[in-house]
Order: C-alpha cells, then structure tokens, then sequence
C-alpha cells in the first residue's frame, strides 16, 4: 500500500502544475472585455449553479442568493448551508479557493468573518480579474453564440473563441428564428433560405478563424435519431422554422435539420481546418431524449463519406457511460491511421468515484492516447478544483494499475508519460495549441 501511496504522490507532482487547456471557460465574452477585479470572493462563487442550487435546498432566502443582500450575509448564508452538502464536492471546491486566496482552512459557519476578511484582504491586495484567472491556462477557449454580439479585442494571445450553434441546432426552440435573424445580422447576409444560412456558416467562420478559433462547440445530448438528409426536404423544414411553425415540427423532421446543419458546419469546418466540440450532458441535466452511440455512429459514416467529416472530441458527464460506447473507440481514423474521434470528461463538481468509472473505462481499454482528459471547466471558482481532483484521480489509477495488474511491465517514467499526456498533452496537441 505504501508503495502505490508512493507512486501515485509521484505521479501527481509530476502533472498537477501543467497547464490546461479550458474548454468554455466560466467567463462570458463580456466579463472577460470588461475584465473587472473581484472585490470579494461572493461576486465570483454566487456564478456558480451548484452553489446556487445547494442554497436553494437548504431554504435560504432568494435575497440572499440572487437578491439584494449583502454580500457578508450572503458568505454567512453560504457557510450555515454547508453541512448540508455532504456527499458533494462543494465544500471541498471552496476551500479549495480560499486556499488560493491564502485564506486558512475554515469549515464551519463560525469562521465566516475571518474568511471575509481574509479573503477581501487578499483581493484588496492582488489584481484577480477573469483574465488574470485565464491566465493559468496554456489556452483559454471562451464560448460565444452565434449571432450575439462579440468584440473581437477580447480574443488575444491564449484566449480563443470557441463558436457555439446549439441554438441554430433546436429548430424548434422559440428562440430559432431569433437566432437565423442575429447570425444574418452579425455576418451581413439576408438568411432566409438554406444557402443563406450556409454562407453565414463559413461568414462566421472566416470571422472566428481570423481571431484564432480552432473548435466549434455543440450540445448533442439528445441525439437519438439519425436520418439521411437532402437539400431540398430541409430547405423544406427550414422554411417552417423560420415561419414561426416550429412546435407543428415532427420529431423526424427536427432530427433532419439537425443532420442537415452538422452537414452544413463539417463542410465549413473542414475549410477552416476546425475541430468540432460534442458535448453529452448527464440525462438528468436535461428533457431531451437519451444520446444515441448507434444514432451519432451513423452521422459519423454519413459525414464520412460525404468527406465531411472534421476531427471530433466527444464529452460525456464523469460516471456517464452510454450503452455501446466501446464500439466508437476505432471506429473512425485517417488514412494514416490517425484518430478522427477522441474522447473527453466534464468534470465540473463530479465527485472521484465518478471520475474514476469514466476514467478507467478508457484506461482498461487500452485507450488512454484518445482520452482529453478534462473537457469542461466550473463556474464561479477562483482554482480549478475539477482539475485538480482529476489529477489526482488520474495519479492514483496509474498507481493501482501498476502495483496491482501491471506485473512490473511499467515503471514510473512510463506511467508518467500516460499521465501528462492525457492531463494537459494530448488536448494542446488536438487544439493546436
């Protein structure tokens, strides 16, 4: 046992300080263009939806969550509520930033005034802004939806936009027509037809490309279906969409506009020389249907034989491993046998037994060369704590593979090459970055 402590702690000092890659990071385009210091430490935590929920259930009072309360009452709120969260990483994910705001170790509702203190001392004294917490990452990608507005100055050295059409992918979503209408808008093209939406496609990617977009992101959580496409029947269902006819949409014909617009962005992408960001949320964070392996492995041969397919990171929920998964591992490859579909795990607030199931899925595969490690970042955190419980998460999985089933057959250099490479390398190299 001592020997796999031993192990494990040496690998962990061996990846823990690398830098990332933070795929769409907590900041939105505007906090970042605005870029103002935290005063104290309740404006950053209370932006996370964890927290916000967890308070909730404790029966805390709107004002102090998201009301006019100040902001020591709604710290003092926070630390009253904390027993109540066992069982999830919450806790440990503050004390984690009090840690990096050089605050001692306090857990109890007790020491709430000497966290304020401490704390508002700390960024009194040091400038923390989004940038500055941006700054720890080898790259920031910062999400920005098609056709909101978006200064183009925020995109500088290592942050990088990372273009998001989720909207323009639920045709039958109120907000679709609005969508259409803003990315005609944003890119100066009258969208009223399926060419118009295909050449704001590759307007927008022009624009993000220029300012070093390497991805574009997607929610395919409930991707269920898949259909084969044709111009005209989803000009066809387009037409409806735009008419206002959405909810008259039948579930196959929302499934072909989908198909259609993933057509449509794979085209633009392999242009742009683009990397396509899928991301598969936990079934109970959302009402769509269940994501499909079958489904997405079908899209994939279609895009695939259309010469469309761009190289692909799929993200599942930490512990959330859907049915026929393994059969996606080899499936897709260059003519040099280069992987085009890589894997990832969002680990915001996911507890070490979750990260550990995912994690060893890929490792007992043999798969551990198209694992991007983490794939999601948390919002309202000062550290990144998902980040550093997969790292030790990931040290100590290597550690017990080795000293268990690995037979003297992999010695520590070895062991630290896989952890680097899925930690921090393998997703640089993937981004380009």
């Amino acid at each position: 046992m001592m020997q796999r402590a031993a192990l494990a702690k040496k690998l962990l000092n061996g990846i823990e300080k690398m830098p990332t890659v933070a795929v769409d990071v907590g900041f939105g385009a505007a906090e970042i263009s605005e870029n103002r210091p935290f005063v104290t430490p309740v404006e950053l935590w209370y932006k996370n939806p964890r927290l916000i929920r967890a308070m909730r259930a404790c029966g805390v009072c709107e004002g102090q969550i998201t009301g006019e309360g100040a902001d020591y009452e709604k710290l003092t709120a926070l630390f009253e509520s904390l027993p109540a969260t066992a069982g999830s990483t919450l806790a440990q994910d503050l004390f984690a930033d009090l840690a990096a705001l050089r605050v001692p170790f306090a857990p109890t509702a007790k020491d709430a005034a000497s966290v304020w203190q401490g704390a508002n001392t700390y960024l009194a004294s040091h400038t923390v802004t989004p940038r500055s917490l941006l700054a720890e990452n080898r790259a920031s990608l910062v999400r920005v939806n098609v056709g909101e507005g978006c200064e183009d100055s925020i995109f500088e050295g290592s942050v990088k936009p990372l273009v998001c059409f989720d909207t323009l992918l639920q045709i039958e979503s109120p907000d679709f027509s609005r969508c259409v209408e803003g990315l005609g808008k944003s890119t100066g093209f009258a969208v009223k037809d399926l060419s118009g939406v295909e050449q704001a496609i590759f307007a927008t990617l022009d624009r993000f490309a220029a300012l070093g977009a390497c991805a574009v992101m997607l929610d395919l959580s409930g991707f269920d279906r898949f259909v084969k496409t044709d111009p005209y029947h989803a000009a066809l269902v387009l037409a409806r969409g735009l008419a206002g006819e959405n909810a008259a949409l039948t579930t196959a014909e929302q499934v072909l506009w989908r198909v259609q617009l993933l057509r449509m962005l794979s085209r633009a992408m392999a242009a742009h020389g683009m990397r396509f960001v899928l991301r598969v949320r936990s079934k109970t964070d959302h009402v769509m249907g269940d994501f499909s392996t079958r489904a997405f492995e079908k899209l994939l041969l279609y895009l695939s034989r259309d010469r469309a397919l761009p190289t692909t990171l799929l993200s599942f929920a930490a512990g959330d491993l859907p049915r026929g998964l393994s059969s996606l591992l080899d499936r897709f490859r260059k003519e040099d046998g280069t992987p085009l579909l890589y894997f990832g795990i969002d680990a915001a607030g996911a507890a070490s037994a979750l990260l550990s199931r995912s994690l060893r899925f890929y490792l007992h595969r043999g798969a551990a060369s198209l694992l991007l490690g983490v794939t999601d970042c948390e919002q309202g955190c000062f550290s990144a704590p998902a980040k550093a419980r997969f790292a030790r998460v990931l040290s100590a999985e290597l550690a017990r593979f080795a000293v268990t089933d690995g037979n003297g057959l992999f010695d520590e250099s070895a062991l630290l090459r896989v952890a680097q490479a899925v930690f921090a390398e393998q997703a640089a190299r993937f981004f380009g970055v």
